[in-house]
């Protein structure tokens, strides 16, 4: 017999899952995530530092991107005129 369960209850165990799992090996995701950052920082720091120049005429990082979009100066320009690559 097959049991059937609902997606909210599907979404509760995968969640459930992945937090012991994450809990079981933080030492191992640890040390990767310590390589990986050794081994790309300076791909990260030029992502970081790479200026845009966005259509409502203000200039940010891309580390600073969610900083700009809630500004009030974004906001105020139409929507039409915003398109993004």
């Amino acid at each position: 017999m097959r049991i059937v369960l609902s997606p909210e209850e599907r979404l509760e165990l995968t969640m459930a899952y992945q937090l012991k799992w994450r809990r079981d090996h933080r030492g191992e995701i640890k040390a990767y995530v310590k390589q990986w950052r050794t081994d790309n920082g300076e791909h990260v720091r030029a992502w970081q530092t790479t200026r845009v120049e966005c259509p409502c005429g203000g200039r940010y990082t891309l580390a600073n991107k969610a900083r700009h979009c809630q500004s009030k100066k974004h906001e105020k320009c139409p929507r039409e005129e915003l398109v993004y690559i």
